[in-house]
């Protein structure tokens, strides 16, 4: 979380945890479905839900079907909703400014400055940093580096242990598998 912070910019008071999965079963039918060529020559999606009772979350709804719609046919789309029934809805019609998707943050570790994260207080961070631009150094020298640096920010020996496990399952992801931390603490075999 701290990391997070300061690759964010961001304050955090306090958090929760929510599930992680987030596994669904979701089938939808929409009323109507059309590409359309505008006479303006832009195709769109037209979606068309003919609701006899609008539902307070319809908008949920709509947006569920914008994205399944957007990421099958990668097109713009617009959305009308058809109130048949007899009581005017009172129901929002948009989303929030700040419940709108409108992309995400790219946070490439493979840019990230290798001196600014084994430098950091936080084990964690000093892990991440096998992740990190090692920029002239060598990949031995740079795990030598961590390796070095985990002693003195972790709180004891299996604070320490947990750090190195860490490590060692992160270097596979930069393909340093034979270079592993346990290799490297041990020496040559």
């Amino acid at each position: 979380m701290p990391f997070l912070e300061q690759l964010l910019s961001i304050r955090i008071v306090s958090a929760e945890n929510l599930p992680a999965k987030m596994q669904t079963t979701l089938e939808r039918e929409a009323d109507f479905v059309r590409k359309v060529l505008t006479q303006e020559g832009k195709e769109v999606i037209l979606h068309v839900e003919f609701e006899s009772d609008v539902e307070p979350a319809m908008v949920y709804r709509l947006s569920e079907y914008h994205g399944i719609l957007l990421k099958k046919y990668q097109l713009p789309v617009h959305h009308v909703v058809v109130h048949l029934g007899e009581l005017r809805p009172n129901v929002p019609a948009q989303l929030k400014q700040e419940e709108v998707f409108t992309g995400f943050e790219l946070i490439d570790f493979g840019r990230l400055d290798f001196e600014e994260l084994i430098n950091s207080q936080i084990p964690e961070v000093v892990v991440l940093a096998i992740l990190a631009d090692f920029k002239r150094k060598l990949p031995e020298e740079a795990i030598r580096s961590i390796i070095g640096r985990l002693p003195q920010v972790a709180k004891g020996k299996l604070s320490l242990q947990k750090f190195i496990r860490q490590l060692n399952v992160l270097s596979g992801l930069r393909k340093l598998h034979e270079l592993r931390a346990c290799k490297i603490i041990s020496g040559p075999e």
